[in-house]
């Protein structure tokens, strides 16, 4: 499949559901760094 880059873009429910959990990730990295 090629990239298009003219198309536009739609985020589905999983593009959402990684960036939650990546932030989430990222959070408890830093609170595990302070406090662990």
């Amino acid at each position: 499949m090629g990239f298009n880059p003219y198309r536009k873009f739609q985020a589905k429910r999983a593009d959402y559901l990684f960036v939650i959990a990546a932030a989430i990730a990222s959070l408890a990295l830093v609170v595990w760094a302070f406090f662990g």
